[in-house]
C-alpha cells in the first residue's frame, strides 16, 4: 500500500498494484456463492452460466442409489462444505435440474450436478438423489 502525502498530511491510500487473492473454491463454500468474484470463478472453472433463480424446490428421488448419468448429462462433480450448498449450487447453475449428494466426509461433500432427471440405477451407501419439482 503507497501514501500520497500532501503538506506532510496523507491524503489518499493508493493500491499497489499486487493482485489480490481470490477466495479459494476447490470446495464451495456459501462464500463461493455469494461473492461476485468467487462465483464468477465458479463459473469460469467449470463451464457454468448462471441461472438467475433465487429459488427452486427439490424432491427425493431416491436414497442410497443414484444415476449414472452419461457424460453429456453431467454438468459436474464438485465438492461443498455441506448439504445445503448442493441445492444451492445446483439452483444457482444454469440446466441444472437434479442432482446426487454424498454424506459427509472430511469435512465436505461430494455433489454430483445433471441437466435432467435420470433413473436411479447404480447402489451408493449414503447418498441421496433429489431432482427439482416443477
Amino acid at each position: 500500500m503507497q501514501r500520497r502525502y500532501v503538506g506532510g498530511e496523507v491524503k489518499q491510500c493508493i493500491k499497489d498494484g499486487t493482485k489480490q487473492e481470490t477466495a479459494n473454491c476447490d470446495v464451495i463454500g456459501m462464500h463461493c456463492l455469494t461473492g461476485n468474484d468467487a462465483w464468477q470463478g465458479v463459473m469460469y472453472t467449470h463451464n457454468w452460466a448462471d441461472s438467475g433463480h433465487n429459488n427452486a424446490y427439490f424432491g427425493v428421488r431416491s436414497r442410497d442409489m443414484v444415476p449414472e448419468p452419461p457424460s453429456e448429462n453431467l454438468l459436474g462433480v464438485v465438492k461443498t462444505t455441506n448439504r445445503k450448498l448442493c441445492f444451492r449450487l445446483c439452483m444457482r447453475v444454469l440446466g441444472c435440474s437434479s442432482f446426487a449428494v454424498g454424506d459427509l466426509n472430511a469435512g465436505n461433500v461430494t455433489c454430483m450436478l445433471l441437466d435432467r432427471e435420470l433413473p436411479s440405477t447404480v447402489p451408493k451407501q449414503g447418498w441421496t438423489y433429489y431432482a427439482m419439482k416443477s
